[in-house]
């Protein structure tokens, strides 16, 4: 179950930023518009809070837990040989009194992932690479419902709500994502999805302000089960501009077998 409960987390933060995948702007043509942009960009600099708050059953009772995540996705040269990708996270428990670091990176044809002091890498095609970040594939608005549109008259912003249709958006996911939902496809039976809220910010010309998303699902294993409910914000601060993203020197990274990581074809 924690391995399930780990790549479900992967899918979320995915799904989540393939959202930002006289004539009145329609909701339908802002959504292909953000779509357009955040398939041709070639950077990314954006901030993450994410909070799930979950309750495990078993025969002896339940227990609640509270995880909390914040860090940043950057990238630059994206769906390049040149590719590199940042994502620097901190998450916590505060219940356990719990805060640790869990970075992860990709540059030069390797992966490269630090926790709990531990450093390891392993090496992941550049085609795997862009696989697993393409985004645009994950998130279409044919997973789309009840999109709707409003704005801001004073910021001039628009804002896209709707809710995402789980069960082809995580098809879509075993079908793109390849390496970290290589089997997820085989775990699909042990979920049980509630409803997924959206929201992206945007200007006119489908530049992405801001995001969230608020889920909820269940995983249950045998006797087991976890209830999450999930809450996401992202908030985007460079798109498409020139910057380097730094990556830690892989040197000093311990290599071991794409498996362990989640990544083996």
């Amino acid at each position: 179950m924690k391995k399930l409960l780990c790549v479900l987390l992967c899918c979320v933060l995915v799904l989540a930023l393939g959202a930002c995948s006289g004539q009145k702007l329609t909701a339908e043509a802002l959504y292909r518009l953000v779509e357009e942009k955040t398939a041709a960009m070639e950077s990314l600099d954006t901030h993450v809070d994410m909070t799930m708050d979950m309750t495990f059953t078993t025969d002896e009772g339940e227990e609640t837990q509270q995880v909390l995540v914040t860090g940043d996705v950057k990238g630059e040269k994206i769906n390049t040989a040149d590719m590199r990708l940042a994502m620097p996270m901190t998450v916590s428990m505060p219940a356990l009194d719990v805060t640790m670091p869990s970075d992860t990176y990709y540059a030069d044809g390797y992966y490269l992932m630090e926790l709990m002091g531990q450093r390891v890498k392993c090496a992941l095609p550049l085609e795997e690479a862009i696989e697993q970040f393409q985004q645009n594939k994950i998130q279409s608005i044919d997973y789309v419902r009840d999109l709707q549109i409003t704005k801001d008259e004073q910021s001039g912003l628009y804002r896209l709500s709707y809710r995402l249709d789980m069960d082809r958006a995580l098809e879509a996911v075993g079908q793109y994502g390849g390496g970290a939902f290589s089997g997820f496809s085989e775990e699909t039976d042990k979920l049980q999805w509630g409803d997924c809220d959206c929201t992206i910010t945007a200007d006119a010309e489908g530049n992405p302000a801001g995001q969230t998303m608020d889920m909820t699902f269940t995983v249950t294993e045998e006797a087991e089960s976890v209830a999450c409910k999930l809450h996401m914000e992202y908030a985007y601060n460079l798109i498409g501009a020139d910057f380097t993203v730094e990556i830690p020197d892989p040197a000093s990274f311990t290599e071991v077998d794409p498996e362990l990581l989640g990544l083996a074809a």
